[in-house]
């Protein structure tokens, strides 16, 4: 016999007179567009991943560390702006999980 979870906790909240609810979320910072490495700070080390992408075409990369920037003609001089217009910029790579119980009775 299968029940969906609505109908388990009915039958739950109908035996012990006690309601459970929760809520779980989570929030995200945004780092720099230069952050090439993820630990939200554009420094020396997203130049060494940009020097390893020189002059890659565009479809060569997909993964959230390419060094194409603007998506257009792949790696090259205009990307290199993008990156250093964010130069020393940091966002905070902190993650935010919640999980909220109620009990109603």
């Amino acid at each position: 016999m299968k029940f969906s979870l609505f109908t388990l906790i009915w039958i739950h909240t109908l035996l012990t007179g006690v309601l459970t609810v929760s809520l779980v979320g989570s929030v995200r910072a945004d780092c720099p567009v230069g952050d090439l490495n993820r630990d939200c700070k554009v420094n020396f080390l997203d130049i060494s991943v940009f020097a390893g992408q020189w002059l890659e075409p565009s479809d060569t990369c997909s993964d959230a560390n390419c060094a194409d920037l603007d998506g257009v003609d792949g790696v090259n001089m205009s990307d290199f702006a993008l990156l250093t217009k964010q130069w020393h910029q940091a966002g905070n790579p902190l993650v935010i999980n919640v999980l909220i119980w109620w009990v109603c009775t």
